[in-house]
């Protein structure tokens, strides 16, 4: 680009009215933009504050759900038997890792589909 202003282009601007604000006016947007910043602090404390205790109260009930998903969680979706096969695939023959690639997948998929 160039520093060349097209002359039409810079008549037309400097014939442009430039508005200008009176400080009554610029007080009135400088509070309500510092109460709004102050609302939406507020809100996010309190949310904050929300998911604090009911991730707090169902803290318990979630724990022994995850420890009675661990075996089955575990369990070998192909039997086979004590082979080296079997050593080496442990890490993906179980449901665990099926739904953690769905997950995956899905997650990928979906942020395919919003960039397009």
């Amino acid at each position: 680009m160039t520093d060349d202003l097209d002359p039409t282009l810079q008549a037309l601007f400097d014939e442009a009215p430039v508005p200008e604000a009176s400080p009554a006016f610029q007080s009135r947007v400088m509070a309500a933009l510092n109460q709004q910043s102050r609302r939406r602090k507020l809100t996010w404390f309190a949310l904050d504050l929300l998911a604090v205790i009911v991730i707090w109260l169902a803290s318990e009930p979630l724990q022994e759900f995850a420890m009675a998903m661990i075996p089955w969680m575990m369990s070998s979706l192909l039997e086979l038997g004590d082979s080296l096969w079997a050593q080496l695939l442990a890490p993906v023959n179980n449901l665990a890792s099926v739904l953690a690639l769905t997950v995956l997948l899905g997650r990928s998929v979906y942020r395919r589909l919003i960039r397009s």
